[in-house]
């Protein structure tokens, strides 16, 4: 119920962040008079994300981290509103600790995040753009549960799917490159190879560059 409470209370956080973007841009009469570059193209992103990862049904939640490489195309709509689509690739890996009798330990590394996105951005003046996105895709990982000196480790890579809400900010510092800091949140669900269901909430903050081309 906790983890629920805190994913409800991010979510609200993203929506709330996204409309005052368009809110700003539509409203402030200042910004309307500032100009900013919205270049269409494609990009390639690269990124650092770091939050914490923990399993719905009651676990205390550990580190997360991932590395990510994201091409994509943005489709300028007019001077202050675009539309992206990308594709993100990410490895790394999610710890949490189950509240059970033997407090379980579980390490999963990440060998495979493969999430396609869509989203949309508006200007916030000065060559800086808030763009709210939703994506889904594929996760593949290996699980290792720790108890009592006793390690339980996969034989093979465990699927699922994940699905994820994000708000950027981004930045331009030139017409070659941005730089994009970011706060998202991405629900896992798989199963373990007792074919249990394993479901995951995943927090994490991020900062990166894009190249545009």
């Amino acid at each position: 119920m906790r983890s629920l409470k805190l994913s409800a209370i991010l979510a609200t956080l993203l929506g709330f962040l996204a409309v005052s973007s368009v809110a700003y841009a539509d409203l402030d009469p200042e910004l309307a008079e500032v100009g900013t570059k919205n270049d269409g193209g494609f990009y390639v992103g690269t990124g650092v994300k770091f939050g914490q990862s923990y399993a719905t049904g009651g676990s205390n939640p550990g580190l997360a981290y991932l590395l990510s490489i994201e091409p994509g195309y943005v489709a300028a709509r007019d001077s202050w509103g675009r539309v992206e689509a990308s594709l993100e690739l990410s490895t790394g890996k999610y710890n949490f600790t189950r509240k059970d009798d033997l407090k379980t330990k579980v390490d999963m590394p990440i060998g495979f995040m493969a999430l396609a996105k869509i989203g949309y951005g508006m200007s916030l003046g000065h060559d800086t753009f808030g763009v709210i996105r939703l994506g889904a895709g594929p996760v593949g990982a290996k699980y290792k549960a720790t108890y009592d000196g006793i390690d339980e480790t996969t034989s093979e890579t465990i699927t699922g799917i994940a699905g994820q809400l994000r708000y950027d900010l981004i930045v331009g510092l030139s017409g070659l490159l941005d730089v994009v800091g970011g706060f998202e949140i991405t629900h896992v669900a798989m199963e373990t190879d007792d074919n249990e269901p394993l479901n995951l909430n995943v927090p994490m903050f991020d900062l990166g560059v894009r190249f545009k081309f």
